[in-house]
């Protein structure tokens, strides 16, 4: 047990600076969870077929899919996903 209580408390700030780590790396936190949300970073996680056209470039072909008889059958990642993949 002594041993994890040393490994913790190499990461624990001085006290003078543990209100100024905890600030920073609130805002830090912040920050990121910001950015990710602007950036709309977790629409790249899912396998809806709207994802594809988070890429400029895909828009016509995204667009192609939705008018075509593909639409009512199969999603994007059907074909261009590899079925055994572990995620």
């Amino acid at each position: 047990m002594n041993k994890i209580s040393n490994f913790f408390s190499f990461f624990v700030p001085p006290e003078p600076w543990r209100r100024t780590v905890l600030v920073l790396s609130g805002i830090v936190v912040g920050m990121l969870i910001l950015v990710a949300h602007i950036s709309e970073a977790t629409s790249y996680l899912s396998d809806r077929p709207e994802t594809c056209t988070n890429c400029h470039v895909m828009y016509p072909y995204y667009a192609s899919w939705a008018k075509g008889s593909h639409s009512n059958n199969a999603t994007c990642s059907d074909c261009h996903v590899p079925q055994e993949n572990f995620v």
